[in-house]
């Protein structure tokens, strides 16, 4: 299994390798149930890295942006785009939930493509805000609300608290309380190593704190503020600070208020000392005015520390009443610290060290990994469930006709009947011989839009703009029901109109389909939603073993000799296409017997063709089966200079029929036949002459059809 990771952690990388601690530990706790992982993380560009090098064999790093401002907000539907069309790639998902707009970004896209997704609740929304900063107080009721809401319908979730955070940020489902602390199991004599320390006397108690000491909320300034206290009552204790910055506001802190004697800024330490730090600790006190559960608290509770902290997220589960204070109290902790004698530090030490016991990492790794592995073979079972049941999709269309977006979408049909699905199409009825033939091919047509049968669907596709309006009303609900609605833009629309369409596309619509690359700057610059290229396809109505026949009968119905050189152009006749540049060329070789030229379709320039009075053309008129036409000739010119040519169905053609193919410059040829084309009628002349005209491009066939809608569509295998 494929899983998408969004971490809150963000990583070190020197643009090759990339270094961080926590993020290892985690990469291997959820590589459990998985083989492969995709992980979004914030990125810290360095040179010396402080981080261990990450190890993890099957990972690859995708950079999450930072959303830190108004204007880059502006960007949300853009980022989730991106991040979709990487998450569409598997099978699960996890994200870690907190203040992060990426993190409720990705939650909801995974919900939308339905692809199951576990939520793990690393801290609380509000206190990370509204402690932050002024502008954080702004944001705060937003990021509360949207951890809210996202945690309504998480099916699957782990809070790092074991009661706190499930209160605030409740969900309906299925959920466990596991946090992310894990201790080694401590040695035998830790406790008698502990009272041995406290019966030993000592001028002062050491206090001490574990965390950035630039960070106000993280609250070390107020227990500054309380030894100054504790100094006037005669009781002095050393304070030790340890994490990194420069400590420049706590030293004036401690100046300020007299105490800089007791205060000892040691800045950050490898984790591998902490331990050996914190035995040298009477008294740990975490003050900060927000955290999730602390794991600086856990740690010094392992050593037999008396803890001491604010009362605040997953504290209050750690420490008992009596040694928590009110954030930012001064009074509160100067109490608290006064108080504290022999009895309360050998008390606390032996209930400390047995509390922390839970926090093992062989107890905790085992409940989370039972959690995970659940959530992994529930996410199979859906898959498997998905894959079995039979899927729906929905096209809707203008009139049920032989017309480019109709045959798009019969194209779109046969694949999906070779992954599963079942098509349905939604028109006015215009034609009883095509209705009849989607029938044939085992679609349902329907000639009313009703919410019921859209409710039937897994997929709506919408083919103009015309069904995009009467949808409106229906696609909120729609989309919360988990309806793909797709839009496939089949049309050149100018700058201004698309710009005014795209606002209503944006609202009713889940994804965009773009058929061409012409269209690739103006769908970026105003489509917010997941955009998807699927290149215009043809699907072949004859097997290659038929070929020969159909060649034969075709040039024997034609009078066209078996070994004349067959070259064939089809369009609609209208000023672009290239019908008089045809005859222009065929007019060249009106005294080669050996080449001989083919005409189908029609339109306002048919009088070109009826004023033609060369030998060496054939007229056939627009016909239904093109294909057949195309197998029995030898070259198919493409001279259309149309500009509001999207993707020329008919070159599309001409490659599935493996024919050599010539064809005028523009963008979109260039795409699909690479640097094989010309710039003149005179051009083409000389290739036809001299017998040089390349052929086997590439396909856009079923084979590719069915690889890009895997992909697209997130259809799984079997497992």
């Amino acid at each position: 299994m494929k899983l998408f990771f969004s971490c809150h952690e963000s990583v070190e990388t020197d643009g090759v390798n990339f270094y961080s601690n926590p993020l290892s530990v985690m990469l291997y706790r959820y590589g459990v149930i998985c083989d492969e992982i995709i992980c979004l993380t914030k990125m810290n560009r360095i040179k010396c890295p402080t981080h261990n090098l990450i190890e993890y064999p099957n990972v690859t790093f995708i950079e999450a942006p930072e959303f830190n401002n108004p204007v880059s907000l502006l960007s949300y539907y853009k980022v989730k785009r991106k991040i979709t069309e990487r998450l569409v790639e598997c099978d699960i998902c996890i994200v870690h939930v907190h203040t992060s707009f990426i993190s409720t970004m990705t939650a909801d896209a995974a919900r939308e493509l339905g692809i199951p997704c576990l939520h793990v609740v690393v801290g609380c929304a509000w206190d990370a805000m509204w402690n932050h900063s002024i502008k954080g107080k702004l944001v705060a009721p937003l990021v509360w609300w949207n951890l809210k809401r996202v945690q309504r319908y998480a099916r699957y979730s782990i809070y790092v608290t074991h009661d706190f955070l499930q209160q605030r940020y409740p969900t309906p489902y299925k959920f466990i309380g596991c946090s992310n602390v894990e201790l080694p199991a401590n040695e035998n004599n830790i406790l008698d190593d502990r009272i041995n320390q406290i019966e030993c006397p000592k001028q002062r108690l050491k206090m001490a704190t574990l965390a950035a000491i630039d960070v106000r909320y993280k609250g070390q300034q107020y227990v500054i503020k309380a030894l100054a206290l504790l100094r006037q009552q005669g009781i002095e204790m050393e304070y030790h600070l340890v994490g990194a910055g420069t400590g420049e506001y706590l030293r004036k802190v401690a100046k300020k208020n007299g105490v800089e004697d007791l205060v000892f800024l040691k800045g950050a330490l490898p984790h591998s000392e902490i331990m050996a730090f914190l035995d040298t600790v009477d008294i740990y006190i975490q003050p900060s005015k927000q955290e999730g559960l602390p794991r600086s608290v856990v740690e010094a509770m392992s050593r037999g520390c008396l803890c001491v902290g604010s009362r605040i997220a997953g504290i209050p589960e750690l420490l008992s009443t009596k040694y928590l204070f009110n954030a930012g109290n001064v009074m509160q902790i100067a109490k608290i610290l006064a108080d504290i004698d022999k009895d309360q530090l050998k008390e606390q030490a032996k209930r400390n060290i047995k509390i922390s016991g839970l926090y093992v990492s062989s107890i905790l790794n085992e409940r989370r990994r039972t959690f995970l592995e659940e959530f992994r073979d529930e996410s199979i079972q859906k898959i498997k469930n998905d894959m079995d049941k039979q899927k729906r999709v929905i096209h809707l269309l203008n009139f049920i006709k032989n017309g480019g977006a109709e045959n798009v979408a019969l194209n779109y049909s046969k694949v999906f009947s070779k992954l599963g699905y079942h098509s349905i199409f939604i028109a006015q009825k215009d034609s009883e011989s095509y209705e009849k033939m989607l029938r044939n091919e085992g679609f349902d047509v329907e000639y009313k839009m009703t919410l019921n049968t859209f409710h039937a669907g897994d997929i709506l596709f919408v083919h103009s703009s015309k069904n995009l309006l009467r949808l409106i009303l229906h696609s909120r609900r729609l989309q919360k029901r988990g309806v793909r609605i797709v839009y496939i833009q089949h049309l050149f629309f100018s700058k201004w109109k698309f710009g005014l369409l795209s606002t209503i596309i944006n609202t009713v619509c889940t994804d965009f389909i773009r058929i061409t690359p012409r269209t690739k700057q103006l769908v970026q610059k105003y489509i917010h939603i997941p955009v998807y290229e699927i290149i215009n396809f043809y699907i072949n109505k004859y097997d290659f073993d038929q070929y020969s026949i159909i060649k034969k009968n075709i040039r024997e119905a034609l009078n066209i000799p078996e070994n004349a050189e067959l070259i064939m152009f089809s369009a609609t006749f209208k000023p672009g296409k290239g019908l008089g540049d045809f005859l222009a060329i065929a007019g060249a070789f009106k005294d080669d017997d050996s080449k001989h030229f083919l005409i189908a379709g029609d339109g306002e320039e048919r009088y070109l063709v009826e004023d033609c009075r060369l030998k060496n053309v054939s007229y056939i008129g627009r016909v239904n089966d093109v294909e057949s036409y195309l197998i029995a000739s030898d070259i198919y010119l493409f001279l259309s200079l149309f500009s509001q040519e999207m993707l020329p169905m008919a070159l599309v053609e001409a490659i599935n029929t493996d024919k050599k193919i010539i064809a005028y410059y523009t963008d979109i040829n260039e795409f699909l036949l690479g640097e094989y084309t010309v710039g003149s009628k005179e051009d083409v002349i000389t290739l036809l002459k001299k017998a040089e005209v390349p052929f086997f491009f590439k396909k856009y066939d079923m084979t590719y059809a069915i690889e890009r809608f895997r992909f697209v569509f997130n259809i799984k295998t079997k497992m």
